[in-house]
């Protein structure tokens, strides 16, 4: 974190943070690529919102998760695989990789401090309605007169298991007046209480020693599965609060319509369409890292958002 602060207070970064107030879209040139990580790590640090990377492989995946990581700690990230690989998987019971799905969704959605990593096929796949993923969420509020029936019901439909005893994330045991539920997102199983039909406590609780360790106002829960397969929107609508970050995106634009060309016809309706994406990505916020000034196309022709960074390797040397 301090090497963080201590970035944010060279020239670079506040030209940068200057250009985010007043541009939606900015190139930073000449950036190396070992270097690039680490700025954007600074982008991250400044960012309410959740921060999505595009990138061409999973080699730079793993060099930006690792670095990332390891510098903000705290902060929640995930990979964000296409909707078709994760059904193949599925068939190795690989649930936690839907989760993982669902759960970078809804950080988008709600524009929640993230990151979220996806690649070109992800980024041109189609999704599930933003506002159809929120209703799908179900809140249950301390002192709240609900059905046990319809609430069991729900659970099974959000692909939650029945247990005697919950020990991991899908699970819920139902005893009495006491329903355990382990919630996707959360990072101990949930207890409530019922009198009658009323949620008389909530409160997060141990799973060895079975004691409480905080109450709850609200449990919110997410469901496990994604049964909505009518896939209308696409990932700019969860772009609209948050902030893309482009590697190459030169390098890129040619690997989606290479992409694009390579589907088969019953393929094409999963995507959206060359021109769809170069239209849309006109309307979010995005910041590219670019090596060479000529690379520097792709999003945004504009040379006022151009911020060449290239004397900045030295200072990041010296901080490293």
């Amino acid at each position: 974190m301090r090497f963080l602060n201590l970035m944010q207070q060279t020239k670079t970064m506040q030209d940068l943070t200057k250009l985010m107030a007043t541009h939606k879209q900015i190139s930073l040139v000449g950036i190396n690529e070992d270097y690039k990580p680490y700025v954007a790590a600074a982008v991250i640090q400044q960012q309410a919102n959740a921060t999505i990377f595009l990138l061409k492989n999973n080699s730079q995946l793993r060099k930006y998760k690792k670095i990332i990581k390891e510098l903000l700690p705290e902060i929640p990230c995930f990979e964000l695989l296409p909707e078709d690989e994760l059904d193949f998987l599925a068939e190795n019971a690989n649930t936690e990789l839907n989760w993982a799905r669902l759960q970078a969704l809804e950080h988008m959605a709600q524009a929640k401090a993230s990151v979220i990593y996806l690649n070109m096929e992800t980024y041109l796949h189609k999704f599930v309605a933003k506002q159809n993923l929120q209703q799908r969420q179900l809140a249950i509020i301390c002192g709240q007169e609900i059905s046990r029936a319809e609430l069991l019901a729900n659970l099974v439909d959000y692909g939650y298991s029945r247990t005697d005893k919950v020990y991991a994330t899908g699970e819920f045991s139902l005893r009495g007046d006491i329903l355990d539920v382990f919630p996707l997102g959360y990072d101990n199983p949930v207890r409530l209480e019922f009198y009658m039909e009323n949620v008389d406590d909530i409160r997060a609780f141990d799973i060895a020693s079975q004691r409480s360790i905080e109450h709850l106002p609200t449990l919110n829960l997410l469901p496990l599965l994604n049964r909505e397969r009518n896939f209308t929107s696409d990932i700019f609508a969860y772009l609209e609060q948050n902030v893309l970050i482009i590697d190459e995106p030169t390098d890129l634009m040619t690997l989606a319509a290479e992409y694009l060309q390579s589907l088969e016809e019953n393929e094409c309706k999963q995507y959206i369409t060359y021109a769809e994406l170069q239209e849309k990505q006109k309307n979010i916020r995005s910041i590219s890292l670019v090596f060479e000034h000529s690379r520097a196309g792709g999003i945004s022709q504009d040379v006022s958002n151009f911020l060449n960074v290239s004397s900045y390797h030295k200072k990041i040397d010296i901080l490293i």
